[in-house]
């Protein structure tokens, strides 16, 4: 048990941190302020309760108790949000945090990863502690948060479902972004018949997603990832995975940009799309990586012009990556230049389809090898197999129907017309 000294401290910091959560300190504008007095209950013997996001973790919920540990009958947490989630846990003496003569603190952690269905980032979370003590008295205790990443922020929102985007960068135009690739959305949805929503949480290039915490094993060389409770440096595992996985429970797609550009978080956005309704689609389908990347890579907002020239250097220099290479995607080690040649063939095999077999080919062949399979699909499109298909494209990516073909996008009027 903690000592009375470290009980002032304690209640120094909660009532600190309670007070900064009030004023939206630890948010930005899309927060709520939670709750420093309940809301037409009798707190009673609660002293103080608030809630500490710890993303991609966990939210770990205090109260502080006005009577001994032995005093109390039973404490209840209810956890609410929209009509998604709704549960109600007892507490007891394994969530005890501190304890004395007095007062007892206790401490729930609500996994952001484990719990299904999961809490939705950026959307209000309503928490109550119910305390009944032995002598029959009841004391409840109401508020809510803004649930969102607090290292980051303020975090700001542009658009509107089906197409959300929240951002913490002050200097990302990201309503600007939401409207652009809301045309690319327009087009997903008219050449797949599907209408889903997105939600995307960005997060600028370099930012250190997790704290660096000594390690507990002695054989450890390098420290641990993790994130850190403010109150108490209780640590908790951290990566870049479970942040994917964190916001994916809650419907939100983690992207963590590579650079600053504007177009370049647009193509992230649409690849992220395009890919997401795809798989759906595709689910057991055997699908060539070449043909998913560049798919993803035709429904972008601007031609790949740079992409273009650096195929045809590779072709010119006999440095093509071979079909067989193509079939899956590049590892993550593989020299980033050769990275960029590899997404550049991809997507220029795609713009071959639409220059040889019409505009629709491609978006006809992925919605075939849905129902076909892809060798069948793409054997019925082309007459041929993947084998006959390369030769014919290298062919025709030296050639002067290349250059045309490489101004057209799905979003312009003028189509590719299918050759011989």
């Amino acid at each position: 048990m903690q000592t009375t000294g470290y009980r002032q401290v304690w209640r120094v910091l909660a009532a600190a941190l309670a007070a900064i959560m009030v004023g939206g300190m630890l948010a930005g504008p899309l927060a709520l302020a939670q709750d420093d007095e309940p809301e037409e209950e009798d707190a009673g013997h609660i002293q103080y309760a608030w809630a500490e996001t710890l993303f991609p973790a966990v939210v770990r919920f205090y109260v502080g108790i006005g009577l001994p540990l032995e005093q109390v009958g039973s404490a209840t947490l209810t956890v609410q949000q929209l009509d998604r989630v709704q549960e109600s846990i007892p507490v007891g003496v394994g969530n005890v945090i501190f304890s004395d003569e007095v007062a007892v603190d206790f401490v729930y952690d609500w996994s952001l990863i484990e719990r299904q269905p999961g809490l939705v980032p950026f959307e209000a979370v309503e928490f109550r502690w119910v305390v009944r003590a032995n002598d029959g008295s009841e004391s409840v205790y109401a508020s809510d948060f803004f649930l969102q990443d607090e290292r980051r922020g303020p975090w700001e929102a542009g658009g509107d479902l089906p197409l959300v985007l929240y951002w913490h960068s002050e200097q990302l135009a990201g309503r600007l972004i939401q409207q652009d690739v809301l045309a690319a959305y327009d087009q997903l949805t008219r050449r797949t018949g599907v209408a889903p929503l997105f939600r995307f949480a960005i997060y600028d290039p370099g930012v250190d997603l997790c704290q660096e915490i000594p390690s507990e094993s002695e054989e450890a060389e390098e420290p641990e990832l993790a994130v850190v409770s403010g109150v108490d440096g209780t640590g908790y595992p951290c990566s870049e995975a479970l942040f994917e996985q964190a916001y994916a429970n809650g419907g939100v797609t983690f992207l963590q940009r590579r650079t600053h550009g504007f177009a370049p978080l647009e193509d992230e956005l649409v690849t992220a799309m395009v890919r997401q309704v795809y798989a759906d689609q595709w689910a057991g389908q055997d699908v060539p990586a070449w043909f998913e990347e560049g798919l993803a890579a035709l429904y972008r907002l601007r031609p790949g012009y740079g992409g273009f020239q650096m195929a045809q250097l590779a072709a010119r220099d006999d440095a093509l990556h071979d079909l067989a290479a193509l079939q899956t995607f590049p590892p993550d080690d593989m020299i980033y230049r050769e990275q960029l040649v590899w997404q550049a063939q991809a997507y220029l095999m795609m713009l071959y389809l639409t220059d040889r077999y019409g505009a629709d080919a491609p978006f006809d062949l992925a919605r075939d090898v849905a129902e076909n399979g892809f060798d069948p699909a793409f054997a019925a499109l082309t007459g041929g197999d993947q084998a006959a298909f390369w030769a014919d494209w290298t062919r025709w990516l030296l050639s002067e129907d290349v250059e045309q073909a490489i101004n057209w996008t799905p979003y312009v009027p003028v189509t590719p017309t299918p050759g011989p």
